[in-house]
């Protein structure tokens, strides 16, 4: 009995309770069974059970927008639109930003490229009227030469820019985007064999009086074969 948990609970409730107090080590079984059914809850010693909390009305939750209907009824996909008025309506997202180290490099390339196409076509049209009016007397001589020095001018400013962007695709690639930096080194390369076969072209096209709708159709092949294969370096 000594070592029971009631007895455990008596002995440490000695001070507050008079009635083992004066027990001490030696209480009884009824003072044990007492103390069990006060401190254990198995009897009501002059005291009256707890009423239960009123019942508290709980918040109804919001609809979830991923519910059925989503807010204010809408069926909407969350992921692309959201409710407005009882509607659907599309999210503007932005388009993927390109963050990497050589964005800026990227788009001078893509600038260099353009500028390299529209001297190629101002050299190609000099080039095809040059041999146009070289037969055209008396001055056609003089007029072909002028006008082939400014197609040789224009293809030179386009080889120019060619080679500019080998040196940007050089820096991509130093910058750890071999792939990009790779496409316009062989655009540069492709842009500057283009432009050397229009010169070409334009000087050993003997000289008569379809040698303009020649030198226009070898002009016009080489530009789609460079824009074609351009392209597919992409």
């Amino acid at each position: 009995m000594r070592n029971s948990r009631s007895l455990g609970q008596l002995r440490a409730m000695a001070p507050y309770n008079a009635k083992i107090k004066g027990g001490g080590v030696s209480a009884t079984e009824v003072e044990a069974g007492a103390a069990e059914a006060q401190f254990e809850g198995t009897e009501n010693v002059g005291g009256t059970a707890p009423e239960s909390p009123p019942d508290v009305p709980q918040p109804t939750p919001n609809p979830s927008p991923g519910g059925p209907g989503g807010p204010s009824g809408c069926q909407c996909n969350w992921e692309t639109e959201t409710c407005v008025n009882n509607q659907c309506v599309a999210l503007d997202k932005p388009g993927p930003v390109e963050t990497t180290p050589w964005a800026r490099l990227t788009q001078k390339g893509q600038q260099l490229r353009t500028q390299v196409i529209i001297y190629m076509m101002i050299a190609a049209v000099l080039f095809t009227i040059a041999h146009y009016v070289k037969n055209i007397k008396p001055y056609g001589e003089i007029l072909y030469w002028i006008l082939f020095a400014l197609g040789c001018v224009m293809a030179l400013m386009s080889m120019a820019k060619a080679y500019e962007m080998i040196q940007v695709g050089k820096q991509i690639n130093s910058m750890g985007g071999q792939p990009h930096g790779d496409q316009f080194i062989k655009m540069g390369y492709l842009y500057i064999a283009g432009n050397v076969a229009m010169i070409a072209t334009a000087y050993f096209t003997p000289a008569s009086k379809t040698a303009w709708q020649t030198v226009a159709l070898i002009n016009i092949a080489i530009m789609v074969i460079c824009q074609l294969v351009g392209n597919m370096l992409k």
